[in-house]
């Protein structure tokens, strides 16, 4: 499975489902290292 592809599928719909800067930051953090890894020129 693509992790990016997971992290932007998922964690969006759980930061919804909890609505709480915790898992908001939560959510930042996840999908910041795969966007890193996937797209090392960004």
């Amino acid at each position: 499975m693509d992790v990016l592809a997971f992290n932007v599928a998922c964690i969006p719909a759980l930061v919804m489902l909890i609505n709480s800067p915790v898992s908001g930051s939560l959510a930042t953090v996840a999908v910041r290292p795969a966007a890193d890894e996937d797209f090392p020129d960004v």
